[in-house]
């Protein structure tokens, strides 16, 4: 499979001017990542073309709220987080951003207030579904002043809990898509520097790498669900995506890389000696599959009418991609060792 930037020309072409376009462009993006899984094209290519375009979609969105509010009083930076920041989102979208501004003052913390709201607002008017766990620029956890993003990184490396390990390795995907660069990159500099220097900490996001084992049952078989409306299917991204994405991650912290795609931090870790090149394949063929499989089973729920997730059915497999599948979930379960023995997490389990 192979990936063709020609299904994701943005169909609006330069910025949204109103919120009909907006809405255009939400659901077009959705109508050429059905063409491409059709034309047999492969999900991180797929995931990393959808990430342009909901990049153009969020400047859009971000410039018709300042011209709705007025100019900004103080320069900004719009992050885009979690899988969106990792640029492997597919079909089954949400929103996750966090927004920095240069100036810690009520006049600016009461704009970015309300541009944060407005934004929001334009967004899931235009169709994109707003995050469940409101990781969302409305919400002021996610929108600072830079001075308090510093102090509140720098607190959560000194009380690590659940809470500082979500929102740190939420923070350690992000990427700029809107405003002033370098207020990104100053505080993604904090935040690497902070958690690369608080080993406990990263050894409780290697112990999230672990929460969900993959698949797997006796005799080289997948366990799928057994009761429930999920009956006969397995969670891809529960037991296959996550771990990967997770424990990747946390290894790219400890080395101190900036890359923030999963697979480039993969590459990158090889290049460092992290990982056996056989390790490090047997990983990449498992996370190309997973995607392949997530944004095909995506597609076929869309076209039926039902909400996208990540649900695949092993028995709508052929022989061989059942096989290679089984291979996959045994790789995720080898690295899943391998975390545990690197960061002894029998200490903290």
């Amino acid at each position: 499979m192979g990936s063709d930037e020609s299904c994701f020309q943005d169909p609006a072409g330069g910025n949204a001017g109103s919120l009909t376009d907006l809405a255009l462009r939400v659901r077009r993006l959705r109508d050429m990542v059905l063409h491409c899984a059709e034309r047999g094209l492969d999900g991180i290519g797929v995931g990393r073309l959808v990430a342009d375009a909901n990049d153009g979609i969020l400047r859009s969105a971000a410039a018709m709220a300042e011209a709705e509010l007025g100019p900004p009083p103080c320069g900004y930076s719009l992050m885009v987080l979690g899988s969106e920041g990792r640029r492997e989102q597919l079909l089954a979208t949400d929103q996750d951003n966090a927004l920095v501004f240069a100036v810690p003052d009520e006049p600016a913390a009461a704009y970015f207030e309300s541009l944060g709201r407005l934004f929001l607002s334009m967004l899931i008017d235009a169709g994109v579904p707003p995050c469940p766990h409101g990781v969302t620029v409305d919400n002021p956890v996610w929108r600072r002043s830079a001075a308090a993003w510093r102090d509140g990184v720098s607190a959560m490396t000194r009380m690590v809990d659940a809470d500082a390990v979500l929102h740190l390795t939420q923070l350690a995907d992000a990427r700029h898509v809107h405003g002033d660069a370098r207020l990104f990159e100053n505080l993604r500099g904090h935040v690497m520097l902070q958690v690369r220097d608080t080993p406990v900490l990263l050894m409780y996001m290697a112990r999230e790498a672990l929460r969900f084992p993959p698949p797997l049952g006796f005799f080289n078989s997948l366990a799928v669900e057994r009761h429930g409306p999920a009956k006969g299917t397995l969670d891809v991204k529960k037991g296959g995506v996550f771990p990967l994405t997770q424990g990747i991650k946390t290894l790219a912290l400890e080395h101190g890389l900036r890359e923030t795609g999963t697979l480039d931090r993969l590459r990158a870790l090889r290049d460092e000696g992290v990982f056996s090149g056989g390790m490090a394949s047997g990983m990449e063929e498992a996370l190309r599959l997973f995607q392949d499989l997530r944004l095909h089973a995506q597609a076929a729920a869309v076209r039926r009418g039902m909400p996208p997730d990540n649900l695949i059915r092993p028995d709508g497999l052929g022989v061989v991609e059942r096989e290679k599948l089984v291979r996959c979930f045994k790789f995720v379960a080898e690295f899943q060792s391998f975390l545990h023995a690197k960061y002894s997490l029998h200490l903290i389990s």
